[in-house]
């Protein structure tokens, strides 16, 4: 009866349309987004962003006094083989912006823990922070502290050759000097900080070298030793800052029977719920200007939910204002100015790859300063509708349905696209470039959380954990079929797709359930789970390993049996398989292993 509700108020939100949807080039879905990462100065004067002109992607300054015609005064361009990954002010005449680099032509940009920095009139640029000739290298690890005492100095954590641990130090803006704060308790590069308004580093947190388990030190002030942290939630938590008061911590907490944002009092050792969803972890949080105040925490399950501490705030205020003028997208307050006159915008969707704008207190009026993509129409892309599967042990699976508004939802050719990881990454309701294409072609694509995904408790994600090719593989299944029997997907047209553990799970699937699909493309796929013991990136570090044998076992045998390479002899689909010679995570020899065992059967 559920599902049948289900199913009608899906083909009720789904009403045919009476235009013809373009079909659009590959290209189009995954091209450089145009313009981004946009930040308004703190005197409201200017907004910076990472542009694309040439193929390169640069920092820009626009100068926004009159905020009907914003104009391009300034662009920065980083040294050869770097691109500019997000750019922020550090007070009203200088620009900082941070870059990544390709290692080779095949691989994805990383950050090169640099920082740059210029002048709005383009003087003074050099560079702040990050490896050098000639000079101390400092390499950032991150920013933590924009809400500085001055206008000279920024706060980051960093790494210095001849130190062993990560240090939290004042960068200075204009020449690069530094001034340390803290050093971390702990021995790993990895060290996350949570600092307070007095910039005193208060906790840290790291892994174990030998495991995956978290270790936490706490501490009331510099001058403090360093303590071990305890709590009562299961799992990993994520200390999120401080209130105005710097006595109360603010906790995410991902245990499944203790869901959500949590206040922690640092002078009684307490913990208050404060905010929490029967189903989702929190996936973001909204504060105020200065980071002093906890205004909202987002959560995901089905698209966008927010869930408000103080709604009278006047950012929070504000971001429910502009929700209620775009009721089917996510907004974004991405900046503001100091005293709240302005603000940068970003409006996006399952069917909008993003819209920038430039809110103005004055006038009342959002300004458009441009879509990311602007070759992509939203009004001619795919909703997604999110779906509810109940598997054959009974556990509640959430997912997306995503399918042209123009065609009938009814015996469609479908796509099921399987996510990576596969434990912490899931799917969620955006903007994803590979969903509309195959739904621009006039596929029913359906993305489905299998147990093992993250975004739904501690306990679900581990309750993946030695389930690879079994159970994990049965939701997928179980999902594909729910989707059969509603008379939505065409039995004779079913193909699954994936990548990293999605390319596992489309071998997995066709040699699991020969005759459900009919089809299979896995791309940079692990198809060899003993093969994860002795290649790849993973299995390099000591954590790696404790993690590969929680995750696949300790018994090679059992592992065997659940390589789709040990029962290709079973598939009876066309299956097209992609793989990178360089690929560092999925090594290249799964797909030769996969391609010997093919050519015996």
């Amino acid at each position: 009866m559920k599902r049948n509700t289900t199913l009608l108020l899906i083909l009720m939100a789904w009403s045919f349309s009476a235009f013809a949807i373009e079909v659009y080039p590959v290209a189009h879905f995954f091209k450089r987004a145009d313009i981004k990462n946009i930040q308004v100065s703190p005197d409201g004067e200017h907004v910076s962003a990472v542009i694309v002109r040439d193929k390169e992607k640069l920092a820009a300054i626009l100068n926004i006094s009159n905020p009907l015609k914003p104009e391009i005064v300034r662009t920065f361009k980083p040294p050869k083989h770097e691109f500019v990954s997000a750019a922020f002010w550090a007070n009203n005449d200088r620009l900082l912006f941070t870059t990544e680099e390709r290692q080779t032509s095949l691989t994805s940009p990383r950050g090169t823990g640099k920082i740059y920095a210029g002048n709005i009139d383009g003087s003074h640029r050099n560079q702040i922070a990050g490896r050098q000739k000639n000079k101390t290298n400092t390499f950032v690890m991150g920013i933590l502290d924009m809400a500085r005492s001055n206008d000279d100095e920024i706060i980051i954590s960093a790494t210095k050759p001849g130190h062993s641990k990560m240090q939290v130090v004042w960068l200075n803006v204009n020449t690069g000097k530094t001034r340390l704060i803290a050093t971390s308790p702990f021995l790993a590069a990895g060290t996350q900080f949570t600092i307070d308004h007095n910039q005193q580093v208060r906790f840290a947190s790291s892994q174990e070298e030998d495991t995956t388990h978290q270790l936490i030190k706490y501490r009331a002030n510099n001058d403090a030793d360093w303590a071990d942290f305890s709590h009562p939630f299961k799992g990993d938590i994520f200390i999120r800052g401080f209130d105005k008061t710097n006595r109360y911590a603010y906790i995410i907490s991902n245990d499944h029977t203790q869901f959500g944002l949590y206040q922690y009092d640092t002078q009684n050792n307490q913990f208050k719920q404060l905010l929490t969803d029967p189903i989702s972890s929190i996936s973001g949080l909204i504060w105020d200007n200065d980071k002093t105040e906890l205004l909202a925490a987002q959560f995901h399950v089905g698209g966008p939910n927010l869930k408000f501490l103080n709604e009278n705030h006047f950012k929070a205020q504000l971001q429910q204002h502009l929700s209620t003028a775009f009721p089917d997208d996510w907004v974004t307050i991405t900046s503001m100015s100091k005293n709240m006159d302005r603000a940068g915008v970003l409006v996006s969707s399952d069917t909008n790859p993003g819209s920038l704008f430039l809110w103005d207190k004055e006038s009342n009026r959002l300004i458009p300063l441009g879509p990311m993509l602007p070759q992509i129409d939203p009004k001619t892309m795919s909703e997604q509708k999110a779906i509810v599967v109940t598997t054959r042990d009974g556990i509640n699976l959430h997912g997306y349905l995503t399918y042209r508004p123009d065609l009938e939802l009814k015996n469609r050719p479908m796509v099921v696209v399987v996510h990576g990881g596969p434990h912490g990454p899931y799917d969620t309701w955006g903007w994803s470039p590979e969903t509309q294409l195959f739904a621009n072609r006039g596929y029913l694509v359906m993305q489905i959380n299998y147990r093992g995904s993250g975004g739904f408790g501690e306990q679900f994600e581990k309750s993946g954990y030695k389930k690879w090719g079994a159970e994990m593989q049965d939701d997928i299944t179980d999902a594909t079929r729910w989707a059969i029997n509603q008379g939505l997907a065409d039995p004779k047209r079913v193909c699954l797709y994936g990548a990293s553990y999605g390319g596992y799970a489309t071998l997995a699937g066709l040699t699991k359930e020969p005759n459900l699909y009919q089809c299979g493309f896995a791309f940079v796929g692990v198809y060899d789970l003993n093969l994860m013991f002795q290649s790849g990136d993973i299995q390099r570090r000591k954590s790696g390993q404790y993690f590969l044998n929680q995750a696949l076992g300790t018994d090679p045998e059992d592992r065997k049996n659940r390589s789709p390479i040990s029962h290709v002899s079973k598939i009876k689909a066309p299956l097209f398989v992609a793989h990178g010679k360089k690929d560092d995570r999925a090594d290249v020899r799964h797909y030769y292993k996969l391609s010997e065992a093919l050519d015996r059967a």
